[in-house]
């Protein structure tokens, strides 16, 4: 229900309620959740890359990657990383909740060579693994070997 969301949104804006980080977070996960994912974008560049009123966060980045990464035949991975590359330009750190999204895309799409680089780049930064990592990457041998070797 994406343009219920757009509309609910518009109709805080208008009676002089401004949106926040959470709802408008929300409505993008409205849009990723239909599987549209240029109407996410569109509301993304709106709320948060025309001024300072909003900065988006981690969830909000972690929201885009996981609609880019929905098609399992075709994940959208230049799409993918521009996002990091605007979190890390933003200064928003990574944390298990964008590893996650990360190795999410790569269990569903058996991508275990770049699954493996993921959990490389979590020792590298020192983001040890959570309880939803170890839950992501159970039914991935070569991503669950990986796991135990690094941390």
């Amino acid at each position: 229900q994406p343009n219920l969301a757009i509309r609910t949104l518009a109709d805080l804006a208008n009676s002089g309620i401004q949106p926040d980080r959470i709802a408008a977070t929300a409505v993008i996960d409205a849009c990723v959740g239909s599987n549209k994912m240029d109407l996410a974008e569109n509301v993304f560049n709106e709320l948060f890359g025309k001024s300072d009123f909003m900065e988006p966060d981690e969830v909000t980045y972690a929201i885009l990657i996981k609609g880019y990464g929905q098609d399992i035949a075709h994940p959208q991975w230049g799409k993918i990383k521009q996002i990091l590359q605007a979190m890390e330009a933003a200064g928003v750190a990574f944390t298990t909740t964008t590893y996650n999204t990360l190795l999410e895309i790569c269990s569903v799409c058996n991508d275990w060579q770049r699954g493996m680089q993921v959990l490389d780049e979590m020792a590298d930064r020192d983001v040890a693994p959570d309880q939803m990592t170890l839950e992501i990457i159970k039914k991935r041998k070569v991503l669950r070997a990986h796991c135990k070797k690094l941390f």
